[in-house]
């Protein structure tokens, strides 16, 4: 793994995963500027798959960071694809190409500026579809006067059901502002806490709430539970015996889950369960939300997502 301050860009091999870029870079105060979230994704599957984080709203797919491929082609030769190059047309064929274009050997993504903690606002909204989708829209405009909040770094919003969600937005903070009288500091990291899903379904109830996370737990808030596929997996993972006795043993490894799955259970995950990422404009959130709803009936997460190839004619981007 390679680190350039001074360009902000770091290089590194495609079975690098996020936790390891995560501990190398987020000490020297620089991020990528699209980290997704669990710690075993590596760079090379989130560019030949798709990759996006909570601050996709600012800076895209993980693949829209990325300033060049080095790859080796069938015929055996090695070389180095980018936006400019002769190797240009390969360099956009890469994101999404599952492996199909040519064999990652490294990846330069670029880097942004980051504080020791994030500033996570928990904003609960309760309403139809059509208020969900309008106060998701909102948590990500664009500041219309001096005086408006900037855009948040982060924006991630969770649906539970047709009429309850909550939004969360994060802004980089630094230790200084987060260890004030009067502000809360919320280490999500440790095994014993609850899983970040279900913390921030608290909102419901305790209303709008803030608090101050670690920049790495934050980036890694969904690890533990693998969102929340840990609770189909092990079903008493998030009871606080399990959390404070095994917490430290989750999450379990999905390659190995994947070796030791049964047909049984293969089938259940193939007919009765669905977990599926989508990019669609900004105008059809609602839409989306509906059609979910009506057809699946399960819990929706989504983010913000701005990404350039679904950016609209009005300028209002993609979104789940």
């Amino acid at each position: 793994m390679w680190v350039d301050r001074e360009r902000m860009l770091i290089k590194c091999e495609p079975m690098v995963c996020m936790s390891e870029v995560s501990a190398a870079v987020l000490p020297l105060g620089v991020a990528p500027q699209v980290l997704p979230e669990l710690d075993d994704l590596t760079v090379g599957g989130v560019i030949n798959g798709n990759g996006l984080e909570g601050s996709s709203h600012l800076f895209g797919l993980f693949s829209d960071t990325c300033v060049a491929y080095e790859l080796v082609l069938a015929d055996g030769s090695l070389v180095r694809a980018t936006a400019d190059n002769e190797y240009s047309d390969l360099f956009h064929a890469v994101p999404w190409s599952h492996g199909s274009i040519g064999l990652l050997v490294g990846a330069e993504f670029r880097l942004t500026p980051v504080k020791e903690y994030m500033k996570v606002t928990y904003s609960p909204v309760t309403g139809t579809l059509d208020d969900i989708a309008s106060h998701y829209l909102e948590s990500y405009r664009l500041p219309q006067n001096d005086y408006e909040e900037k855009v948040p770094d982060f924006v991630e919003t969770m649906i539970f059901n047709d009429t309850n969600a909550v939004i969360t937005t994060g802004r980089y903070a630094s230790r200084e502002e987060a260890t004030r009288k009067g502000n809360v500091i919320n280490e999500i990291g440790w095994w014993y806490k609850p899983w970040f899903h279900t913390h921030v379904a608290t909102a419901l109830k305790r209303g709008k709430f803030i608090e101050y996370v670690p920049a790495r737990e934050y980036h890694h808030r969904h690890t533990r539970s693998l969102y929340w596929e840990g609770a189909l997996i092990v079903p008493m993972g998030n009871h606080p015996l399990f959390r404070f006795f095994l917490g430290w043993l989750m999450p379990p490894k999905v390659s190995l889950l994947k070796l030791t799955m049964t047909n049984s259970l293969r089938n259940y995950y193939e007919q009765r369960h669905a977990c599926q990422d989508m990019l669609i404009p900004s105008r059809k959130v609602v839409d989306c939300l509906k059609f979910c709803h009506d057809n699946f009936e399960v819990d929706i997460s989504s983010v913000a997502l701005p990404s350039p190839a679904a950016q609209e004619e009005d300028g209002h981007h993609a979104g789940l």
